[in-house]
């Protein structure tokens, strides 16, 4: 794995599910999108479980087009963890990112569903 994204899907008001990922997949790129599923995640600020889109990439993406996907969506934020180098980039970009205070392992998914395992300390 090199690059994944981790984008709430339950904050789209404005517009359908369904818009919303076609919107996300088109901001980021298609032809970096290796692959997507959108999985169940809850984490602590959330009042319920929250659809969530998984988008595996071919090669990074600027913290600003991940942030454009987090204006569009209306999401806070988007999880962001780049672990193809020698130390894991954890990163949560978006308008109102510092809210949630730092990216945490526990919360983030993989395209199958699971948790990453931490860097050890």
């Amino acid at each position: 794995m090199a690059v994944t994204l981790n984008i709430g899907l339950n904050n789209t008001t404005h517009m359908s599910q369904k818009s919303a990922i076609n919107a996300a997949l088109h901001l980021i790129g298609h032809a970096l999108v290796r692959d997507w599923k959108v999985v169940d995640v809850a984490h602590d600020k959330a009042v319920d479980r929250e659809d969530t889109l998984v988008v595996d990439l071919y090669t990074d993406v600027t913290p600003s087009q991940v942030y454009r996907v987090a204006e569009v969506l209306a999401q806070d934020c988007i999880a962001y963890l780049n672990d193809s180098g020698e130390q894991d980039i954890g990163l949560l970009i978006g308008p109102r990112a510092s809210e949630w205070g730092p990216f945490k392992y526990e919360y983030f998914r993989l395209i199958d569903g699971s948790t990453p395992e931490p860097p050890a300390q």
